[in-house]
């Protein structure tokens, strides 16, 4: 909570739930039964800053938040680290350049905030 707790505090819903396979499911104490990937993908907003929950370390480098696609970003930032991130539009989403190695045993938060 430390690390993450910035993305979670005073935080609302984004417009968007999430993204990924892995939506809500029925039922209680089932957070062990799921296989989350990198594609699991959740949020959280406070003011400017869009927090960007994914709840698996991609293998490939690179975070792709389809979500993104046209939304106007100024930056993107780990939270358990605090480094600027390199980033790039496609067309199907915000690509994200990571740092090689995981930064937590669970679900990591970025940063990023939106332009105007």
């Amino acid at each position: 909570m430390a690390v993450n707790g910035e993305a979670i505090y005073g935080t609302r819903p984004w417009k968007v739930y999430g993204e990924g396979a892995q939506g809500p499911k029925v039922g209680n104490f089932n957070e062990d039964k799921l296989q989350y990937t990198a594609e699991d993908i959740r949020f959280t907003v406070k003011g400017t800053s869009l927090f960007v929950f994914a709840l698996a370390w991609p293998s490939s480098g690179s975070l792709l938040v389809r979500s993104l696609a046209s939304t106007s970003i100024q930056s993107a930032h780990l939270l358990n680290g605090g480094e600027a991130l390199q980033w790039k539009r496609q067309a199907d989403g915000l690509a994200i350049a990571l740092p090689r190695q995981p930064r937590g045993d669970h679900a990591f938060v970025l940063r990023v905030q939106l332009g105007a």
